[in-house]
């Protein structure tokens, strides 16, 4: 039967509203937003989209660029973009660290298969140097599935690169343990 009064170390049900409606801070929203984008931007452009002062947009790019988050582009004026490295990095710190060498070993052999069976399939090595319409029509399918496929496969060759690193990462540090 429920009830009004919430459980020990909960907070009282009025209170939830304000729990959940909180708004990001304007260093999250920032962070956020050089995420998402793939082209530079300026700090008076990131003020006006996020509502606030170009003085606080420039603080935190500046301040994500230090940390390596972002780039830093001089000119007139200055541009920031995400740093891909930086997330690439993360990314396989974060697969080396949560992942065992055997679950990354079978993930490279998996993401491997993935990628011959579309080289088969395309008689290529290479999703960025076939011709979309041409494969449709040499494969009697889609262009809308050429394309799909395609993607797919420029994922998985990423993935495997990432995925390799991570594997590379974790077994060296097993080697220099083991010494």
């Amino acid at each position: 039967m429920p009830t009004d009064t919430p459980a020990p170390g909960c907070p009282p049900i009025d209170s939830l509203e304000s729990v959940f409606s909180e708004e990001p801070s304007i260093e999250e929203r920032i962070y956020s937003l050089l995420v998402e984008t793939t082209e530079g931007v300026t700090a008076p452009a990131v003020a006006e989209q996020l509502s606030c002062s170009t003085d606080t947009a420039r603080k935190y790019l500046n301040w994500f660029s230090e940390l390596g988050i972002a780039s830093k582009h001089d000119g007139r004026p200055v541009q920031y973009e995400r740093n891909t490295e930086y997330f690439e990095w993360r990314y396989v710190n974060e697969l080396a660290n949560t992942r065992s060498l055997d679950t990354l070993r079978e993930r490279v052999i998996e993401i491997q298969e993935r990628i011959e069976s579309f080289r088969d399939r395309y008689d290529a090595t290479d999703p960025a140097r076939i011709d979309v319409f041409d494969a449709a029509d040499r494969l009697d399918m889609t262009i809308a599935d050429a394309w799909d496929d395609l993607s797919t496969w420029a994922s998985l060759e990423d993935e495997l690169r990432l995925h390799d690193r991570a594997r590379r990462r974790l077994s060296d540090r097993a080697t220099a343990n083991a010494d």
